[in-house]
């Protein structure tokens, strides 16, 4: 199996992100809504907040939600 060394790749620059007391609860929902045309992704914005199934589970909603846009 591969090991991938995320604090090695040039965009990522690393793994886990570290909120402050409060933080993810005033800037949370806003991560929730797309902002014109962007949308986010990320564990930061799913049920598993700082875990690859997280990651996975926020991605397949964005992406669901950019399938009904293009419809």
């Amino acid at each position: 199996s591969r090991v991938e060394r995320w604090g090695e790749l040039p965009y990522s620059q690393g793994t886990y992100v570290v909120f402050r007391p409060g933080q993810l609860c005033r800037y949370g929902p806003l991560l929730r809504r797309p902002h014109g045309r962007i949308y986010f992704a990320g564990s930061e914005r799913s049920s598993w907040v700082n875990s690859m199934e997280g990651a996975v589970e926020s991605g397949r909603e964005v992406a669901t939600q950019v399938a009904e846009l293009l419809k």
